[in-house]
Protein backbone atom coordinates (compact mmCIF):
# COMPACT_ATOMS: atom_id res chain seq x y z
CA UNK A 1 0.00 0.00 0.00
CA UNK A 2 1.29 3.44 -0.88
CA UNK A 3 1.79 5.76 2.14
CA UNK A 4 -0.98 8.32 2.37
CA UNK A 5 -3.53 6.15 0.56
CA UNK A 6 -6.50 4.43 2.08
CA UNK A 7 -8.49 1.29 1.37
CA UNK A 8 -11.60 3.02 2.77
CA UNK A 9 -14.09 3.39 -0.06
CA UNK A 10 -12.32 0.76 -2.16
CA UNK A 11 -13.62 -2.19 -0.16
CA UNK A 12 -17.15 -3.23 -1.18
CA UNK A 13 -19.63 -2.53 1.58
CA UNK A 14 -22.83 -4.40 2.36
CA UNK A 15 -25.51 -1.67 2.25
CA UNK A 16 -27.67 -3.62 4.72
CA UNK A 17 -24.96 -3.55 7.37
CA UNK A 18 -23.37 -0.50 8.96
CA UNK A 19 -20.14 -0.47 10.93
CA UNK A 20 -20.42 0.66 14.54
CA UNK A 21 -19.55 4.33 15.02
CA UNK A 22 -16.26 3.57 16.80
CA UNK A 23 -15.01 1.61 13.76
CA UNK A 24 -15.93 4.43 11.41
CA UNK A 25 -14.09 6.84 13.70
CA UNK A 26 -10.99 4.66 13.68
CA UNK A 27 -10.99 4.46 9.90
CA UNK A 28 -11.08 8.24 9.70
CA UNK A 29 -14.03 8.22 7.29
CA UNK A 30 -14.86 11.87 6.60
CA UNK A 31 -18.07 12.92 8.28
CA UNK A 32 -18.34 9.78 10.35
CA UNK A 33 -15.94 10.47 13.18
CA UNK A 34 -12.90 12.46 14.12
CA UNK A 35 -10.50 9.86 15.47
CA UNK A 36 -7.88 8.68 12.98
CA UNK A 37 -6.44 5.19 12.83
CA UNK A 38 -2.77 5.63 13.77
CA UNK A 39 -1.03 2.27 14.16
CA UNK A 40 2.53 1.11 14.61
CA UNK A 41 4.21 -2.26 14.31
CA UNK A 42 6.70 -2.56 17.16
CA UNK A 43 8.97 -5.22 18.55
CA UNK A 44 9.50 -6.10 22.19
CA UNK A 45 13.07 -4.75 22.06
CA UNK A 46 11.75 -1.16 22.15
CA UNK A 47 9.84 -1.86 25.36
CA UNK A 48 12.81 -3.58 26.99
CA UNK A 49 15.26 -0.83 26.00
CA UNK A 50 13.09 2.15 26.91
CA UNK A 51 10.61 0.75 29.43
CA UNK A 52 7.01 -0.14 28.65
CA UNK A 53 5.41 2.99 30.11
CA UNK A 54 7.91 5.41 28.58
CA UNK A 55 7.64 3.72 25.18
CA UNK A 56 3.83 3.82 25.19
CA UNK A 57 3.85 7.48 26.31
CA UNK A 58 6.24 8.40 23.50
CA UNK A 59 4.12 6.58 20.92
CA UNK A 60 0.97 8.39 22.07
CA UNK A 61 2.41 11.83 22.80
CA UNK A 62 4.78 12.20 19.84
CA UNK A 63 3.19 9.89 17.28
CA UNK A 64 -0.50 10.04 18.12
CA UNK A 65 -0.55 6.24 18.04
CA UNK A 66 -3.88 4.72 19.09
CA UNK A 67 -3.41 1.19 17.72
CA UNK A 68 -0.46 -0.91 18.81
CA UNK A 69 0.71 -3.95 16.84
CA UNK A 70 3.36 -5.60 19.03
CA UNK A 71 5.38 -8.41 17.51
CA UNK A 72 4.54 -11.59 19.39
CA UNK A 73 6.24 -14.09 17.08
CA UNK A 74 8.95 -13.67 14.43
CA UNK A 75 12.32 -14.94 13.36
CA UNK A 76 12.96 -11.79 11.31
CA UNK A 77 15.23 -8.99 12.49
CA UNK A 78 13.04 -6.22 11.06
CA UNK A 79 10.31 -6.54 13.67
CA UNK A 80 12.28 -8.04 16.54
CA UNK A 81 15.53 -6.09 16.66
CA UNK A 82 16.53 -2.48 17.06
CA UNK A 83 17.30 -2.22 13.37
CA UNK A 84 18.27 -4.39 10.44
CA UNK A 85 22.08 -4.57 10.33
CA UNK A 86 23.57 -1.94 8.05
CA UNK A 87 20.62 0.45 8.34
CA UNK A 88 20.86 3.61 10.50
CA UNK A 89 19.86 3.14 14.14
CA UNK A 90 16.86 5.12 15.39
CA UNK A 91 17.47 8.37 17.26
CA UNK A 92 16.33 6.91 20.58
CA UNK A 93 17.04 3.92 22.77
CA UNK A 94 20.19 1.83 22.86
CA UNK A 95 22.54 2.71 20.00
CA UNK A 96 23.82 -0.71 18.97
CA UNK A 97 22.70 -3.52 16.71
CA UNK A 98 21.46 -6.65 18.42
CA UNK A 99 21.52 -10.32 17.55
CA UNK A 100 18.14 -11.90 16.95
CA UNK A 101 17.39 -15.58 17.42
CA UNK A 102 13.65 -15.01 17.20
CA UNK A 103 10.65 -17.08 18.10
CA UNK A 104 7.90 -16.26 20.58
CA UNK A 105 8.21 -13.01 22.51
CA UNK A 106 5.43 -14.13 24.83
CA UNK A 107 5.32 -16.93 27.37
CA UNK A 108 4.97 -20.31 25.71
CA UNK A 109 2.50 -22.76 27.25
CA UNK A 110 3.85 -26.27 26.46
CA UNK A 111 0.64 -27.93 27.64
CA UNK A 112 -1.07 -26.64 24.49
CA UNK A 113 1.56 -28.18 22.22
CA UNK A 114 1.94 -31.64 23.79
CA UNK A 115 0.63 -33.42 20.69
CA UNK A 116 2.53 -31.31 18.18
CA UNK A 117 6.14 -31.02 17.01
CA UNK A 118 6.31 -27.48 18.43
CA UNK A 119 8.76 -27.35 21.32
CA UNK A 120 11.34 -24.70 22.17
CA UNK A 121 10.10 -21.62 20.32
CA UNK A 122 10.67 -18.97 22.98
CA UNK A 123 12.90 -16.13 21.76
CA UNK A 124 15.83 -16.01 24.20
CA UNK A 125 17.14 -12.50 23.56
CA UNK A 126 14.71 -10.60 25.82
CA UNK A 127 14.89 -12.91 28.82
CA UNK A 128 11.57 -13.27 30.65
CA UNK A 129 9.99 -10.24 28.97
CA UNK A 130 6.51 -11.16 27.73
CA UNK A 131 5.07 -8.75 25.17
CA UNK A 132 1.54 -10.05 25.82
CA UNK A 133 1.58 -9.85 29.62
CA UNK A 134 3.90 -6.83 29.97
CA UNK A 135 2.63 -4.54 27.20
CA UNK A 136 -0.97 -5.27 26.26
CA UNK A 137 -2.61 -4.45 29.63
CA UNK A 138 -0.70 -1.15 29.86
CA UNK A 139 -1.58 -0.24 26.27
CA UNK A 140 -5.25 -0.94 26.90
CA UNK A 141 -5.11 1.17 30.09
CA UNK A 142 -3.97 4.05 27.85
CA UNK A 143 -6.97 3.45 25.55
CA UNK A 144 -4.85 1.98 22.79
CA UNK A 145 -6.25 -0.84 20.71
CA UNK A 146 -3.94 -3.82 20.38
CA UNK A 147 -3.56 -6.31 17.57
CA UNK A 148 -0.84 -8.92 18.09
CA UNK A 149 1.53 -9.32 15.14
CA UNK A 150 2.81 -12.74 14.05
CA UNK A 151 5.37 -12.81 11.27
CA UNK A 152 6.31 -15.98 9.40
CA UNK A 153 9.39 -14.50 7.71
CA UNK A 154 12.84 -15.71 8.62
CA UNK A 155 16.24 -14.14 8.08
CA UNK A 156 17.98 -17.36 9.04
CA UNK A 157 19.63 -19.40 6.26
Amino acid sequence: MVPGTSLVGQIPQNPQRRAPAEFSALRGIPGRGKKKFVAIQIGGRSFVDEGVDKCLDTLQDKGGVNVLMPTVFTYGTGLAGRQVHGEPLPDHGVQSYDEIHGGSYAKVHPEFYSDSPIREVRAPELGDFDVVADVIPKAKAKNMQVSALFEEASTQG
